[in-house]
């Protein structure tokens, strides 16, 4: 009798470590998945934004080129004697049709003519932007600016006749929420546009936006995992493209950890409830 007691009690035994050792390896699997998995939909994400960003770009490139081409825009540049209130009028003329946000002239050496947000700015020196000294050296540029707690993606193409620059005509376009909704939906991940550790525009909860952008900085090159609200996320952050200025501006994308798990706690109970049964039932046999 006390043999076979000992040999149910070392079954059991072994049945238990079985399927604790089933269980562990179940959760290690179902965890490693959502974790490989949720690393390609991020790294899928910066290949699809930087595909959606080179379209937007061609898009505004397509559209300076056009208002570049307009012969009263370069025929009040290109007339010495014209005043300055003709020149402002055909650019606000051009803005209205076209629907830039930024619309600016500058002459052939890079010095503001006409801002159509700030009619009375003028003869400012714009030669520190990287786009502008791109544009004149080269005929266009297109890039992104900052002002304030606002991003710009900026184009900036020569108006002239022939080999004659009369002078510079940059457009720009806002980034805004509609904008990182957008990236969101063809990304399918959670966005969060980052400027020196603030947040700029967003397409995730605004608690959770202003976690990830606190931990923005800190972020490397590849995926990385963080605690932010009580969960774990990983995030992915890509530096703006065609940004060259001195404050810290990056897109940030970020899926939960722990909402990925969520079927798989849910599958892990219930093998762990099925186990339990499973072993009292195997301890009363015994």
């Amino acid at each position: 009798m006390r043999l076979r007691s000992t040999i149910l009690l070392g079954v059991l035994g072994v049945l238990i470590a079985l399927v604790v050792a089933t269980v562990l390896v179940i959760s290690l699997r179902l965890e490693g998945d959502a974790r490989r998995q949720i690393v390609a939909d991020l790294e899928r994400a910066g290949t699809v934004f930087t595909d959606l960003n080179a379209l937007r770009r061609s898009l505004h490139r397509s559209e300076t080129q056009t208002v570049a081409q307009e012969p009263r825009l370069k025929a009040v540049l290109g007339t010495s004697d014209i005043d300055r209130a003709t020149i402002v009028d055909v650019a606000d003329e051009m803005q209205k049709a076209g629907g830039a946000d930024l619309f600016l002239l500058l002459d052939a050496r890079g010095r503001l003519l006409v801002d159509t947000a700030e009619p009375t700015a003028v003869d400012l020196d714009l030669t520190g932007q990287p786009v502008v000294r791109a544009a004149l050296a080269d005929g266009e540029a297109s890039g992104v600016w900052t002002q304030a707690q606002q991003v710009l993606e900026v184009d900036a193409r020569w108006l002239g006749f022939g080999d004659d620059v009369v002078g510079v005509l940059i457009l720009g376009h806002r980034s805004d929420d509609a904008l990182a909704r957008t990236i969101a939906r063809q990304t399918g991940t959670g966005v969060v546009l980052v400027l020196d550790g603030a947040v700029v525009h967003h397409a995730v909860d605004v608690g959770l936006a202003e976690a990830v952008a606190g931990v923005s900085d800190e972020l490397g090159e590849g995926v990385e995992e963080r605690a932010l609200l009580g969960e774990r996320f990983l995030l992915r952050r890509v530096p703006a493209p065609g940004y060259l200025g001195e404050r810290a501006l990056a897109w940030v994308f970020v899926e939960s950890l722990d909402a990925a798990l969520a079927t798989s706690r849910q599958l892990r109970a219930w093998v762990w409830g099925l186990a339990g049964l499973a072993l009292l039932v195997a301890a009363a046999l015994v």
